[in-house]
């Protein structure tokens, strides 16, 4: 295939996002943040506190989140992992 025949699709926001924004308070629990990542299989989620949004949840903090349960130095609450 020759690169100057080639056409990329024209594709928009719309196409790979959507409207609906999840969101999981502070204090919810690593475990079920997680669980609710992997069941609407998103790579992040908005963590909120007093319905203010103060930070995201990423699929990294879960990296480091294992990291430190192997290291024996995992956080007892939730917040330290906002970023």
């Amino acid at each position: 295939m020759e690169m100057d025949s080639f056409e990329p699709k024209k594709a928009i926001v719309k196409d790979f996002m959507s409207t609906e924004v999840f969101a999981v308070h502070v204090t919810t629990p690593p475990r079920d943040v997680a669980r609710q990542m992997r069941d609407r299989k998103l790579s992040c989620l908005l963590v909120v506190s007093d319905d203010r949004p103060i930070g995201l949840v990423t699929e990294r903090d879960f990296t480091d989140l294992t990291v430190k349960l192997y290291e024996g130095t995992a956080p007892t609450s939730f917040e330290p992992l906002v970023s």
